[in-house]
């Protein structure tokens, strides 16, 4: 009898083991370890990197003599300018002090669960999240084809597009910070290629609010560019934007007109021949053809735009030059902060304010001498 009940006993104790085990928690799957560990190490390395900036701070206040409870970062980036002058070009190479969180990239939260299942549908591609904005991008452009497709009395206005003056598509670097993914130019490449087709639809109206979500205003956030100012676009009764702008060179006045989209037409009249009006063929010399041509070919947009020019005064070469700079003045509306830094930098936004220097008396020019001659 004591040896049945010990045999229930054990019987009883080994199905309450069975019971325990299955009845336990899961084991964490090898991609959650990984996590873990990843974000442990990250976690600890911004710790210290934030330490090291508030030890900065404090020192930085007790050298300037400012409070570190009232210190901001505009105080902070004044005093470090005021300490370390720099005429380094690149503010990325200039020296900073800023939180950690604002210089490292941020890393990804966990895009799986305990048992390494993924949220993300696109989660086994390089780029999930990029992936997953051409999807949407495909979805919206089969809609606005689908609204074209269906008859209907609706006429479009041209001046729906109106949305789109004084802003640009986002640039991979915000991309790249808002994904925390790795685009390659290729990539951005193909993606300003579905923006640009969405956006010269018909009915692209219908998803302005989607398309808004990618533009960026020129000028609105960018500090190398606040100095600059920009001529907003005008439309016509076609719905092409259009800029007009003055230029001045010597005696020379030019007025330019720039349409977008254009076939790339450039026509040039005289203000007192209006009716003769002539291609880039009125310039005879080739510097001037070179010169009034090259703000085009620099911002790429050589093809794309129409450009009428109304010249008056002066000669070819002041006339050239003010075309120049008026066309300059123009294209910038139609360009990213990038391509304008580099217009300035080339030149381009500089007005030529050079005249011709007169004759002196006694002088064969206005600083050669006569020849001399002992007798």
């Amino acid at each position: 009898m004591f040896l049945r009940r010990v045999a229930s006993l054990g019987s009883s104790t080994n199905c309450f083991k069975q019971w325990m085990s299955s009845q336990s928690v899961p084991e964490i799957s090898s991609a959650m370890k990984y996590y873990l560990v990843k974000k442990r190490n990250h976690d600890a390395f911004i710790a210290g990197e934030r330490e090291s900036f508030e030890r900065g701070k404090a020192n930085l206040a007790k050298m300037m003599g400012i409070p570190i409870e009232t210190l901001s970062q505009e105080e902070i980036d004044r005093a470090i300018e005021y300490l370390f002058p720099s005429g380094l070009h690149n503010p990325e190479a200039r020296p900073i002090l800023k939180p950690p969180e604002e210089i490292f990239p941020k890393e990804k939260d966990a895009e799986f669960d305990d048992e390494g299942r993924p949220f993300h549908s696109f989660f086994y591609c390089v780029s999930p999240n990029f992936v997953q904005t051409l999807h949407d991008l495909v979805g919206r452009l089969q809609l606005i084809q689908f609204l074209e497709d269906r008859p209907t009395k609706i006429v479009h206005n041209p001046l729906e597009g109106a949305f789109f003056s004084g802003s640009q598509w986002v640039s991979k670097e915000e991309l790249q910070d808002t994904y925390l993914e790795r685009i390659s130019d290729d990539q951005y490449s193909e993606l300003l290629e579905i923006l640009e087709r969405l956006s010269s639809h018909a009915f692209a109206y219908k998803i302005k609010d989607y398309l808004g979500s990618y533009r960026r205003k020129i000028g609105s956030n960018d500090e190398t560019i606040k100095e600059v100012e920009f001529i907003q676009p005008k439309f016509d009764e076609k719905g092409c934007a259009y800029v007009e702008a003055i230029g001045q060179r010597k005696t020379s006045v030019a007025h330019v007109k720039v349409t977008k989209p254009g076939k790339g037409s450039f026509s040039i009249a005289h203000l007192d021949y209006p009716e003769d009006v002539q291609g880039i063929g009125y310039f005879d010399n080739y510097m001037d053809r070179h010169q009034i041509m090259f703000p085009l070919q620099l911002t790429r947009l050589l093809g794309a735009v129409d450009v009428h020019c109304i010249v008056y005064a002066g000669g070819t070469s002041g006339q050239a030059g003010a075309v120049r700079y008026a066309l300059s003045t123009c294209l910038k509306s139609f360009v990213d902060a990038e391509k304008v830094d580099e217009m300035r930098l080339m030149g381009l936004l500089t007005q030529d304010i050079r005249v011709r220097e007169r004759k002196r008396f006694g002088h064969v020019k206005s600083r050669k001498k006569p020849k001399f001659k002992k007798r």
